[in-house]
């Protein structure tokens, strides 16, 4: 007596069949094989390259969350700012000290390059004149000021203040560079090509009644070359600047 035997699949039953979706795909890949010879591989390719691309953005994201977590203080020690997220809540240490460094080297920027376009958003009214006339007696002297492969080697804000709804912050920059004074023809006027270490302390003022998103706007689609901004400035402008530490090889008196 045979033994029995499995019934034959019904019709339309998928038993023993490749899963439809596996099988449409190879039908795919055959034709396309023919058509773009290799594509299977090609595709492979590509999905293996989408694969560590996504790894490698991830790894990238993991590491600036990582710098941000490890970055260092804003504040020097012992330094509180309490009274100033008191007076706008919206304040925020790391964000101010970008816009700090971005004010730094586009007035350090018009002095360099004899052109104080657009200082007078960035400085008093009174460092913005001191900062033209400079600049004025330069190009009639045919005196150019260089701080060659210029740094900021740190910011810390150093004091704080609110006075009358004005916000006020010193910041201390130290800084690296060369510093001199050339002609014309490039002889050397004043100080020399000396790598040099110094500080500065610059204060910057902030009146939170002024609404200047307008001229955060403006200046964001200006080129860095002609003063444009980096950041908003949020209305922070500079009031002063005091050289410190090592003394100015080139003028004192220069802003």
């Amino acid at each position: 007596m045979s033994e029995p035997t499995e019934p034959p699949p019904l019709p339309g039953s998928s038993e023993g069949l490749s899963p439809p979706h596996t099988k449409t795909e190879g039908i795919a890949d055959a034709v396309m094989n023919v058509v773009v010879p290799g594509f299977d591989k090609k595709m492979n390719r590509i999905l293996q390259d989408m694969d560590e691309e996504a790894v490698a953005d991830k790894r990238m994201l993991e590491t600036e969350d990582r710098l941000l977590a490890e970055r260092p203080s804003a504040e020097d020690a012992g330094v509180d700012i309490s009274e100033l997220q008191a007076a706008d809540p919206t304040f925020n240490d790391q964000d101010f000290l970008a816009v700090a460094r971005d004010c730094f080297e586009r007035i350090r920027e018009a002095r360099s390059r004899d052109n104080p376009q657009f200082v007078d958003a960035e400085l008093s009214p009174q460092l913005a004149q001191e900062l033209k006339d400079i600049i004025a007696g330069d190009v009639a002297s045919h005196r150019h000021h260089l701080l060659p492969g210029l740094e900021i080697r740190s910011a810390l804000i150093e004091q704080t203040w609110v006075t009358d709804g004005n916000l006020g912050i010193v910041v201390r920059f130290h800084l690296q560079a060369e510093e001199v004074d050339v002609d014309l023809n490039g002889h050397v006027l004043a100080g020399d090509y000396t790598e040099r270490s110094w500080e500065e302390n610059w204060t910057f003022s902030r009146d939170p009644a002024i609404d200047p998103p307008d001229l955060d706007n403006a200046m964001s689609f200006v080129p860095l070359e002609q003063g444009g901004w980096l950041f908003a400035h949020k209305g922070w402008i500079v009031v002063s600047i005091e050289r410190v530490g090592a003394p100015d090889p080139l003028d004192p008196t220069n802003l």
